[in-house]
């Protein structure tokens, strides 16, 4: 399979689109197929900036199957803003409903169509179609259900004009593919389910009046942006940490959280999906895992991480029948995976950072010379070795 191949030979991600879906079955995209479905297992945990690269090829480049290869894309982005995500057909027939998705939360539903272009006039009163078989299936309800039309320009004028003209214009919504790229650029920077919640319903239909949703948005978005863990963390070090020397090897967080799900699943045997930044569930959803990363600092007789480990990630990971804090430590030869009931019990002797619109624990590792590692606890004195979780 071709997440094999990627986990002996990382650079193959690198390729073009084309190249990589060869490597998929036979090839070639057919509803319910071999290919199909290890195109779509490939998906799921490569960089945000591969799917941008992949959507431009799709849209510039007229190669076989890049229509489906761009549906594939789209419901892809789907699951990554948090939607249930149902994959349509590659190619309708008369006997199932001809959606290009189904994207599903706790309160609404929608029924995706995928253009390349707005050239050739979209049939609304079609797409619509779509919902209505569904809602008569029992798959949605009537209520909280929408069209959304996902195109490959941002010139929409035409198209937008005519949905205003039609009787959905209270159903369908517009959004680019460049736009709804950035929607998930911006949920891959944040961990917090309400920001998120925010972002997701900008997807859906309503009126623009009043403007208090749009700002409520607008500022939650910024404040969790401005508000970076890492740096909340580092302009807080005491004056017994003042002398501590940081590492300056570069490393890429998002890239060690990819190698560091391969060596999950390496280890577990199960296939992890991305949930959100930094939480990956098993495909079974029984499994959780936080993956946070922090940089190397320097003492005479240790080495020091920190992390912000944050309420909702507590909340997030009480959800599994068996969860991990995984700890990347300035590497990804240097990992811990500690077993959530345990780290759990050693919250209470953190330190805490409070303010009006958050709160957070400081995560500190110490490792010595002799290469043990504890997990600090500042507020009883008694460290807590995790040399045991290292992960091989």
């Amino acid at each position: 399979m071709i997440n094999d191949l990627i986990k002996s030979n990382p650079e193959l991600v690198n390729k073009s689109i084309v190249a990589l879906l060869g490597l998929c079955g036979d090839g070639k995209l057919k509803n319910g197929n071999e290919c199909s479905y290890e195109f779509r297992q490939f998906l799921t945990n490569i960089p945000i900036l591969k799917i941008k690269i992949f959507i431009q090829e799709c849209l510039e480049t007229n190669f076989p199957d890049s229509g489906y290869v761009l549906q594939d894309l789209i419901n892809e982005i789907g699951r990554r803003l948090g939607f249930l995500v149902e994959f349509g057909l590659y190619q309708g027939n008369k006997n199932e409903i001809g959606n290009d998705g189904l994207w599903i939360d706790q309160n609404n539903s929608f029924v995706i169509e995928v253009k390349t272009t707005d050239v050739y006039r979209i049939s609304t009163d079609k797409i619509d179609n779509y919902r209505i078989k569904l809602i008569n299936k029992g798959k949605i309800n009537s209520e909280n259900s929408y069209n959304l039309i996902v195109v490959g320009r941002q010139d929409t004028g035409d198209l937008e004009a005519q949905i205003r003209g039609s009787i959905h214009a209270w159903k369908t919504r517009i959004i680019s593919v460049d736009s709804l790229w950035k929607l998930l650029s911006t949920k891959e920077k944040l961990d917090d389910p309400q920001v998120i919640k925010l972002i997701t319903q900008c997807l859906q239909p309503f009126e623009y009046t009043k403007l208090d949703r749009l700002i409520d948005l607008v500022f939650s978005t910024s404040q969790d942006l401005s508000n970076n863990s890492s740096d909340l963390l580092e302009t807080e070090l005491n004056a017994d940490e003042e002398t501590l020397e940081k590492n300056e090897k570069k490393f890429t967080p998002l890239s060690f959280h990819q190698e560091v799900v391969f060596k999950l699943e390496d280890l577990t045997k199960n296939k992890y999906n991305k949930v959100s930044k930094s939480l990956f569930e098993s495909e079974d959803k029984n499994n959780g895992e936080l993956v946070i990363v922090s940089k190397e600092y320097r003492t005479k007789n240790s080495r020091i991480f920190w992390y912000a480990f944050h309420p909702h990630q507590e909340k997030s990971l009480e959800n599994y029948k068996t969860a991990h804090v995984v700890l990347a430590c300035g590497s990804n030869e240097l990992i811990y995976r500690v077993p959530f009931s345990i780290f759990k019990t050693l919250l209470n002797n953190m330190n805490t950072t409070e303010s009006e619109d958050r709160k957070y624990w400081h995560v500190k590792i110490s490792i010595n010379t002799d290469s043990k590692a504890f997990i600090l606890q500042p507020l009883s004195g008694n460290n807590v070795e995790i040399s045991n979780y290292l992960m091989e």
